[in-house]
């Protein structure tokens, strides 16, 4: 199974809308910090990155993993994730059981360690281990995860922009014959008090 290109991707959401097919994507910079055009294209972009990083939040194709990522502290004592692209962290070692989580900046990047209990983002100096969920684009995913994220984007935008109830129906199905291909890969539960998408603040529990 070949990988889904991202333009391939778009114009699938667009035919779902009864839009041609687009020859180039309408974005600029890079992921995680695109910035969409106004044009359709640009919006089924938006919708398609936001369901890639529904899917990474929650480990869905445990394909973003790190279980023991060791991380030292920088000048200001702070726990900087931004190399490793952080979304989700879980610490272990001499901070396990602490409500720690990262926070990011207004355009969703520079993940930085907190501390919940103590409201504090500056640790004692040293090095910590902490379970680490990283970003990935939708061209870094393999091509069964990409195929379950397209199937999802195509009906989320479908029914964001028409909301066609004979099409819902119709891609409802599609999207029912693509996820059996991935349902043994998935993890049993999904971890508590993790959103869905992709949070500006991010707790552990």
């Amino acid at each position: 199974m070949a990988n889904i290109a991202r333009l391939d991707a778009i114009n699938d959401m667009l035919a779902s809308v009864n839009v041609l097919p687009v020859t180039a994507v309408d974005e600029t910079g890079s992921w995680p910090s695109f910035t969409y055009g106004s044009s359709i294209a640009g919006q089924a972009g938006r919708v398609l990155d936001r369901i890639t990083r529904e899917v990474i939040c929650t480990n869905e194709f445990q394909c973003n993993t790190v279980k023991n990522y060791s991380i030292t502290t920088n000048g200001s004592n702070e726990l900087d994730f931004t190399a490793i692209k952080g979304i989700w962290v879980k610490p272990k070692g001499s901070l396990e059981g602490q409500n720690i989580g990262l926070t990011f900046d207004s355009t969703g990047a520079n993940p930085k360690a907190y501390n919940f209990n103590t409201g504090t983002a500056t640790f004692t100096a040293g090095t910590y281990v902490f379970e680490v969920r990283y970003d990935k684009s939708f061209s870094e995913l393999t091509p069964d995860a990409q195929a379950i994220i397209v199937a999802r984007a195509v009906e989320r935008f479908q029914q964001e922009k028409v909301g066609n109830p004979n099409k819902d129906a119709f891609i409802q199905r599609r999207k029912m014959e693509t996820e059996p291909f991935n349902t043994a890969r998935r993890p049993p539960a999904f971890p508590p008090n993790q959103p869905l998408n992709a949070p500006m603040i991010q707790s552990q529990g």
